[in-house]
């Protein structure tokens, strides 16, 4: 297994649990140091949506010309990065949207069902609270956005459509000086903290049997019918199968196997600060649906993540200050009395995205080699799923959701 991310401790976890024999290979000091350091707390299988949803044209945009967007772009970018955009935006169109909204939502009810599993049998606490409210802040998004609605209802998804009055006795915190026409809120979905829950999964694992080796860079990768070949450090060690779940740094070991997956390298954003009134903080995790971002109380902090960064030459950890300010603003706009904001710590790190949102799991045109992806990083419901069914496709089991619309072949 190399990663030891969300995707590669969970696939390390269900892989064990059916027998194998698990080696979790991560080139930095400790579990969840990249992308999953910086992930929203979703857990959501209503409420997180594929970033491609119809719009997306226009916002990227009036990202070139607006300093405050949640996508940061410009024109420079390189080509192979425009044709990236190209596909992104294809995504967006309504039965594209409808399809990876389906698939993102099986993946995502499955994995909300195994985390209460793993609460319950291994007492794991990761500050998880209940219902998450998606707010608009125009009539024009809440009308496009109650357009959408069938897609919802054909998923039997438990959500109501809330005018503005009944969001604000939903959440009575919201700042009633920010505009706001209206919001869904979806009472099955919720959310925690995903770095306290990775924690605790490496513990588990590693009572499970699962070797871990950390500091460890794989360089290489060969595959062959008798198994395959890992380059860690300069050194070869055979296994007999490889799940490659590193993130950001997939494609370059991928590549020289002639495996392909469409994916863009963005930098994303978070910023965590201490409540200092708790009566003014929200109760629920929300989405401002006009920025993109997640606002997620855990314990006594809030926690604000979103942006998505494609500008060239950015590098992970380097923060951009429109960035912060932008975070810092839209927790403003909702909680400006809720924490202390000119306190608040960032984070900035690689996330791996792909076209369309589901989780990429199953096995390559390389015998041996598998994948698992997860191409968004809105919520973590839907890659504990797919870690779960990618188990049983690797133990030649019958996967418990329907697999067909998150391995490679949908891209073909």
């Amino acid at each position: 297994m190399i990663g030891a991310g969300l995707s590669g401790i969970c696939t390390a976890y269900f892989l064990a649990q059916a027998g194998c024999q698990v080696t979790l290979i991560e080139q930095h000091g400790n579990v969840a140091e990249q992308a999953s350091l910086g992930n929203s707390g979703l857990i959501a299988a209503a409420g997180q949506m594929p970033s491609a949803a119809p719009g997306l044209r226009k916002k990227i945009l009036s990202s070139l010309f607006n300093a405050d967007s949640p996508i940061l772009l410009s024109p420079t970018l390189s080509p192979a990065l425009w044709g990236w955009l190209r596909k992104w935006v294809a995504q967006s169109q309504l039965e594209r949207y409808r399809l990876n909204k389906t698939r993102m939502t099986q993946a995502a009810l499955y994995g909300q069902q195994l985390l209460l599993q793993l609460q319950q049998q291994h007492m794991i606490d990761y500050q998880a609270s209940a219902g998450v409210v998606q707010v608009f802040r125009h009539e024009a998004q809440l009308a496009a956005a109650a357009k959408l609605r069938a897609v919802l209802v054909d998923l039997n998804i438990a959500h109501s459509l809330l005018d503005a009055k009944q969001l604000r006795q939903l959440e009575p915190n919201l700042n009633p000086a920010t505009a706001l026409a209206g919001g869904w809120h979806f009472p099955q979905d919720g959310a925690g903290n995903c770095l306290f829950f990775i924690k605790q999964m490496k513990a588990i694992v590693q009572a499970m049997g699962v070797q871990s080796q950390f500091m460890q860079t794989v360089t290489a990768l060969q595959s062959g019918e008798q198994g395959a070949v890992l380059t860690i450090d300069g050194a070869p060690h055979a296994f007999d199968a490889v799940v490659v779940a590193a993130g950001a740094g997939s494609n370059k070991l991928l590549k020289p196997l002639g495996i392909r997956i469409p994916t863009a390298i963005a930098n994303s954003y978070a910023a965590v600060a201490t409540i200092k009134n708790p009566e003014f903080a929200p109760r629920g995790a929300v989405l401002d649906a006009d920025y993109k971002t997640a606002i997620v109380r855990l314990d006594e902090r809030i926690r604000i993540t979103g942006i998505l960064d494609l500008q060239p030459g950015r590098r992970a950890r380097a923060m951009h200050p429109q960035a912060m300010k932008t975070l810092l603003k839209i927790a403003d706009d909702w909680y400006p009395d809720a924490a202390n904001y000119n306190q608040a710590s960032f984070w900035s790190g690689n996330v791996v995205m792909l076209p369309d949102g589901p989780p990429l799991i199953g096995a390559t045109a390389a015998p041996n080699i598998f994948v698992h992806i997860d191409g968004s990083s809105d919520g973590w419901a839907a890659s504990v799923g797919a870690a779960a069914a990618l188990a049983d496709l690797i133990g030649g089991r019958q996967p418990e959701i329907d697999v067909s619309g998150l391995q490679l072949t949908r891209y073909h």
